[in-house]
């Protein structure tokens, strides 16, 4: 810019328009996104500092802009109207796990943030937990996304036969609402307006979701392209229907399909939809076509159908699913399945039979830990019988002593001959919050699953 003594008037001309254009070209969430805070302590009003908090997330949903981050301190929340439906619909990142000053995390010891609703509570609004929902989002860039350090417990919202809790009710009636149909949390990323926008990231960490009775994944994560999602360090337990569901928004196989990273997660304890469903999978892990998955250092078990179900096609070997050093194992049907190609094998078969496998995938094991839920519990979710109305899987071998073989890993006594005929008369009793804890800081288990936060 300087010339001799002089200015260099052309050259300041050019440094001012390139200074100018590199803040233009900042993403308006960049510039503006702005940092919230949730207290149930000590909440109040709709300013969401760190010195005067709102009592609830459903309290600024309205206030949100693309890129802010929501902290949120211990206690327990059950939304607008207790109804527990938050939906957000630009981008945005929610911490849990705070003490009440915000000064310390602690998200499943002694600072939990526990996200639930009541039944039938003072709406009658239906939805996931948490969606965000960004279906219409038409931002030029999507800031990342990051949800670490939430508990959301179903288990209050959802409508039971009886106050023992250990039969849910479909259909709503006598002034309860139906047992919620969908998700407890949904991540469904848009397409960005602007071509060559930065792609879009989600980050699902340290988090504990129970007692969630969707038909479609107890946490469904979609992305778009280019989009990259990692799942981490999350326990998933005891809900209807896939425990992780991962799926995108693009219709065939190409080059920038969405990738997704899952690494270090405990997910057991997948129930069919009801008693009679032959169709919807009732699976840890579901994955659609037309994605990239890399899956290590997990625990999947104890899944009414298969443990992992993967719909993949043999198009395109970079579309293979990479499993890496991961416990699989407690499949009803199979360990592992791919839909589109009538695939399904048990883990010792794995390498062998599967079609869809990357060729690197290795070190997978089915191994006999044991998940320190409460005898209670086990006993009710070891005691029933699956309604089979496939008794004979043509293509794959059987598992020898299924229901014994649960119940070791649930640390219960073996038994000799047939349980009684229960049925559905217990399905999807609800699992006490302190049971869940007790699985998510007992890992990890040899080495894989989720263990407590490190910060």
């Amino acid at each position: 810019i300087l010339h001799g003594n002089a200015i260099n008037r052309e050259g300041l001309v050019k440094y001012i328009v390139a200074l100018f254009c590199m803040i233009v070209s900042l993403s308006v969430s960049e510039v503006f996104a702005r940092d919230w805070y949730v207290s149930a302590e000590r909440g109040k009003g709709k300013k969401g500092t760190i010195e005067k908090p709102a009592r609830d997330l459903s309290f600024i949903l309205r206030r949100l802009e693309p890129g802010d981050v929501v902290h949120i301190a211990e206690g327990t929340y059950l939304s607008k109207n207790e109804a527990g439906v938050d939906e957000i619909n630009v981008p945005v990142s929610i911490i849990g796990g705070y003490s009440n000053d915000f000064s310390k995390r602690d998200p499943w010891g002694e600072h939990r943030t526990v996200l639930t609703g009541i039944n039938p509570g003072g709406g009658w609004a239906q939805g996931p937990r948490l969606y965000i929902k960004l279906g219409k989002y038409r931002g030029e860039e999507h800031p990342k996304i990051t949800i670490d350090g939430l508990i959301i417990d179903q288990g209050p919202m959802n409508r039971y036969k009886t106050d023992k809790r250990q039969q849910i009710v479909r259909k709503g009636g006598g002034g309860m609402k139906p047992t919620p149909d969908l998700s407890a949390v949904i991540i469904g990323l848009g397409k960005p307006s602007k071509v060559g926008a930065t792609p879009s990231e989600i980050e699902f960490k340290n988090n504990i979701i129970i007692n969630s009775a969707s038909s479609q994944g107890s946490v469904k994560l979609y992305s778009f392209k280019g989009g990259k999602v990692t799942v981490t360090n999350n326990v998933i337990l005891n809900q209807t229907g896939p425990g992780l569901a991962l799926g995108s928004n693009t219709a065939a196989y190409r080059p920038d399909s969405p990738t997704f990273e899952v690494t270090n997660n405990t997910i057991a304890f997948s129930w069919l939809y009801d008693e009679l469903t032959t169709t919807r999978p009732a699976s840890a892990v579901w994955i659609e076509e037309y994605v990239k998955v890399s899956m290590r250092d997990n625990v999947f078990t104890m899944a009414d159908t298969d443990t992992i179900e993967f719909k993949g096609r043999s198009d395109n070997e970079e579309f293979f699913l990479d499993l890496r050093n991961n416990i699989i194992s407690m499949g009803k049907k199979s360990d592992y399945r791919e839909t589109n190609m009538g695939t399904a094998a048990r883990i010792e078969d794995l390498e062998d039979e599967a079609e869809l496998l990357s060729y690197d995938s290795e070190g997978n094991e089915s191994l006999n830990i044991v998940l320190p839920v409460s005898q209670e519990w086990a006993e009710l979710y070891a005691a029933r019988v699956l309604v089979d109305r496939a008794a004979v899987e043509q293509n794959i071998k059987p598992a020898a002593g299924w229901q014994n073989d649960l119940r070791g890993m649930l640390g219960l006594n073996l038994q000799a001959g047939n349980i009684g005929e229960v049925g559905g008369a217990i399905w999807l009793p609800q699992l006490p919050l302190d049971d869940a804890i007790a699985v998510a800081v007992g890992g990890p288990y040899e080495g894989r699953g989720a263990g407590t936060p490190g910060f």
